[in-house]
């Protein structure tokens, strides 16, 4: 709750100053407080502001970071060409000034949208090369979004016992580091693969867990 505060008040002090909107910096890192609270009236716009001033003053070292966290919000919504557009500018930047955990970030997303999207081969190459550089790098929530893109391939080609094995995955990753998000827990994925497999108790337990 306290945390919840802090960022609202935060994109308040931002929303109300001229000089500190006009920092690209700031700005990236506050658009992604909005993002975190899913909460549509807070401070959506603050992404956008925030790659229209990296973009007016050609700080190519914070577009890589905005560029995909704005194309991650485009991803939860129907503007999937725009996203996909958001995350190679992103990847193709990165790649150029050497960022390369910007570049792990943007390739895992990638993958991730490009599974939703049934392109496999794609999906395929993207995720491999995001899962190589997280691990290398030590990058855990990339490594798990790699995962994440890996096991969603796999559902929607119709292998539901290769998908099982990445969401497995993707569920130890997360318990070893200790990450208890929601968003990011692949709870309806491990109910629905356990179903179709015929395992009722642990589609409960994934189910349970996922509630919890």
């Amino acid at each position: 709750d306290r945390g919840a505060r802090a960022i609202r008040q935060a994109v308040e002090v931002l929303e109300g100053s001229d000089e500190l909107r006009d920092d690209p910096r700031l700005l990236a890192w506050a658009a992604m407080g909005p993002l975190w609270l899913r909460e549509v009236n807070i401070g959506r716009a603050l992404a956008g502001r925030a790659l229209a001033v990296a973009r007016r003053k050609s700080a190519v070292g914070v577009l890589p970071f905005v560029l995909t966290h704005v194309a991650l919000d485009q991803a939860a919504t129907d503007r999937w060409a725009e996203a996909q557009a958001g995350f190679r500018e992103a990847i193709d930047l990165a790649r150029e000034t050497g960022q390369r955990t910007e570049l792990a970030a943007s390739l895992a997303r990638l993958a991730w949208l490009e599974a939703r999207q049934g392109r496999s081969q794609q999906s395929l190459l993207h995720a491999t090369e995001a899962l190589t550089l997280a691990r290398e790098l030590g990058l855990g929530v990339c490594e798990i979004w790699a995962i994440a893109a890996l096991g969603d391939l796999e559902l929607g080609l119709g292998h539901p016992e290769a998908a099982l094995g990445h969401f497995e995955e993707q569920r130890a990753v997360l318990r070893a580091r200790s990450i208890r998000d929601v968003d990011l827990l692949p709870g309806p994925e491990l109910v629905e693969i356990y179903l179709r497999l015929g395992r009722g108790q642990e589609a409960a337990e994934a189910a349970e867990e996922f509630e919890r």
